[in-house]
């Protein structure tokens, strides 16, 4: 947690214009890497989860929202998405 909190830290001091960071719960179902860990966390009802393909639609609607509105010059923006943030992206 740390790192990964030093490592946003890093990118906002970047000062890119507009900066989207996905905090997804346990990324399950990964066709390209399998891990016990998230295997087990499959069966476990209550750790917040996300399966890797929505994880993926997610961020790639955030990047289409943000090309629609390219015209918009606002400097700094940061949007944060938690796991269900990341879930209602994904079903608009």
């Amino acid at each position: 947690m740390k790192t990964k909190g030093q490592a946003e830290e890093g990118i906002r001091l970047k000062q890119f214009p507009i900066v989207s960071i996905f905090r997804p719960g346990g990324l399950i179902n990964r066709d390209n890497d399998k891990r016990w860990g998230e295997t087990l966390m499959k069966y476990i009802p209550f750790i917040p989860k996300i399966e890797a393909t929505e994880m993926a639609k997610a961020m790639r609607i955030e990047a289409e929202l943000i090309l629609e509105r390219k015209n918009i010059q606002k400097s700094n923006e940061t949007n944060i998405y938690n796991n269900d943030q990341i879930k209602s992206l994904v079903k608009v």
